[in-house]
């Protein structure tokens, strides 16, 4: 039998085994670059089986069980360990913290015994996984190379002490490497436990890396590895994982990526102070933008669209002879009725009538940026700014306007306008200090908003005078990210508003601020995400209309609240929003 016919039946049988994996079928060639033996080729999303690595293992083991065991071990990475590229990228970007140049060379042992244990004790691999290590065993021994010989018989006595195979015979050497690595677990365990093990598996076998050796696995490459793949392994870690273990794949991957790209970082800015003591961050938007972006995006469903008509008054004309009075502007005609050339008649017109019956809220987020609330550069990130990011990515692409108030001691605020930018900016900014926040200044700015412009107003300040308060060499900065554009704004009137307030709730006067929150529009709603226990128990009570206070004291609670309302725009969107269950 041919090898293609034998990798042909072969595949067939491990695919139904791993419940059909979704992989193209596997390839024989005749070499592969790098380390000439098998691996999973990401582009192509299929396995590669070196041949003449196939036909020095079948001096030791039978052909087909040799090859049995390759596809096995390729199928397992894919489906079991690392299974996913976000993990591997972690693991990857962790481990250079810790050994440096010599981390693709432990990564790929230790993914090995990671994937090999989790296939030997699912019960979808057998005794030819151990086959196979002997002979690399003794291939590796023929070559020269002490180190991977020494290293698949040690991983053969690990699989052999935890599943009964046959104990595999150890020099004194190998025997105290064995004695280091047998307590290290590998099977079955989360991705913060694997990263635990393969320190100390690194750790324990290190210095058996020459520091001149350059053979790198297969396993430990992402050169193979396409691009959006690599952005959105980066989207994985930061959702799963945290701020701080997405920096680290983010340096990791321009070392080792020099090609790769974050695709959200065209919007990024160097972070600087626009006035005292309010810093902006603006180097943190790519990530926020990115945190929030693996969150659901919900769009209301608005009915078809078509032409349709309707008669409307629109405008006047001079009064002629024979012309009906029925239509005449008596105050417009000033009392002269039946005089040509001073009697006004309305006239009528046919036209479309614009409704905004479907029409989503803009947004308007007050979000507090005091000491107690967590910084946005903390490693862990800040749950009410992905929050913030949540909301206005929701209601930005429902067509609405969005702007927000970033309070402390003091106050920026920015009107709600279709400057996502500028919202983003606002968001992830800080005040630091204490929350006591001066309810005369938040209405005086609330009073004089410039709705539709992107003008970013302090307390006590004319939208003209921001830039007195922005150093020389950053207002050609201000100026490109749109927040003193325009400083002749028209004032246009705002017809649904809906507010969200995110803060621990020490603020000195919180009704009379919801109270004044209320009147800013038509048709005006509240939502009051508290993270402090303590003084939801204190908000509870108030008795405001179209105001919901809900408590968010964990950040998972804060996002399922973000998510919830962004969700709800959906089926509120042909509401009427006066009303409404609290």
């Amino acid at each position: 039998m041919d090898d293609e016919r034998m990798l042909a039946g072969i595949w067939a049988e491990v695919k139904d085994r791993f419940n059909h994996p979704s992989l193209n079928d596997p390839e024989m060639v005749d070499s592969l670059e790098g380390m000439d033996s098998a691996a999973f080729h990401w582009g192509e999303r299929r396995h590669k089986v070196s041949r003449r690595f196939l036909d020095e293992l079948s001096a030791q083991v039978p052909r087909e069980r040799a090859l049995k065991a390759i596809i096995e071990h390729e199928t397992g990475h894919y489906t079991l360990f690392p299974r996913d590229l976000y993990k591997r990228v972690h693991l990857l970007a962790e481990a250079d913290r810790w050994f440096g140049p010599k981390t693709p060379h432990l990564y790929g042992w230790y993914a090995d015994l990671a994937d090999e244990g989790a296939l030997l004790a699912g019960g979808l691999a057998g005794d030819e996984l151990l086959d196979m290590r002997k002979a690399c065993a003794a291939l590796a021994e023929k070559g020269g190379d002490v180190a991977g010989s020494l290293m698949n018989r040690l991983l053969s006595s690990l699989y052999a002490q935890s599943f009964g195979f046959p104990p595999i015979e150890l020099d004194e050497r190998g025997a105290s490497y064995f004695s280091r690595l047998k307590d290290v677990p590998y099977i079955n365990l989360t991705l913060g436990e694997h990263v635990s093990s393969f320190y100390r598996f690194g750790k324990a076998v290190e210095d058996l890396i020459p520091e001149e050796h350059t053979l790198m696995c297969t396993h430990s490459s992402l050169d193979g590895v396409p691009l959006r793949d690599l952005d959105a392994s980066l989207s994985d870690i930061l959702g799963e994982l945290g701020p701080r273990a997405f920096r680290n794949a983010k340096k990791y991957l321009a070392k080792t990526r020099p090609d790769f790209k974050d695709s959200f970082d065209d919007s990024a800015q160097k972070a600087g102070g626009v006035r005292g003591k309010f810093k902006t961050h603006d180097d943190l938007i790519a990530l926020y933008r990115r945190w929030a972006s693996r969150y659901g995006l919900y769009i209301v469903r608005r009915p078809v669209e078509r032409d349709t008509t309707a008669l409307y008054l629109g405008g006047q004309q001079e009064w002629e002879p024979g012309q009906p009075l029925i239509r005449v502007d008596v105050f417009g005609s000033r009392g002269q009725i039946g005089m040509p050339g001073v009697t006004k008649i309305r006239q009528v017109e046919e036209g479309a009538i614009p409704s905004e019956e479907w029409s989503v809220p803009d947004l308007e987020v007050g979000i507090d940026s005091s000491a107690s609330m967590d910084h946005p550069a903390s490693w862990r990130g800040a749950p009410h700014i992905l929050a913030a990011y949540i909301l206005g990515k929701n209601y930005h692409a429902n067509g609405s306007s969005v702007g927000g108030w970033n309070f402390s001691t003091d106050i920026a605020f920015l009107a709600p306008s279709r400057d996502l930018r500028a919202y983003h900016s606002l968001m992830a900014s800080t005040w630091g200090g204490g929350t006591s926040i001066n309810t005369e200044k938040l209405i005086e700015l609330l009073k004089r908003m410039e709705y539709g412009s992107a003008v970013l107003q302090f307390a006590e300040e004319h939208p003209e005078q921001a830039l007195r308060f922005v150093p020389r060499s950053s207002k050609k900065e201000v100026m490109e990210k749109s927040l003193d554009l325009d400083l002749t704004p028209i004032r246009t009137t705002v017809r649904k508003l809906d507010n969200v307030l995110i803060t621990d709730g020490y603020l000195l006067n919180p009704k009379e601020v919801l109270a004044y929150l209320s009147t800013l529009g038509e048709i005006t709603r509240n939502f009051v995400f508290l993270t402090d226990g303590a003084m939801y128990d204190k908000w509870r009570p108030l008795d405001l209309p179209n105001t919901w206070i809900y408590p968010a004291t964990t950040p998972d609670q804060l996002l399922n609240l973000s998510l919830g309302r962004s969700r709800a725009l959906v089926t509120e969107a042909n509401l009427n929003y006066r009303g409404g269950v609290r």
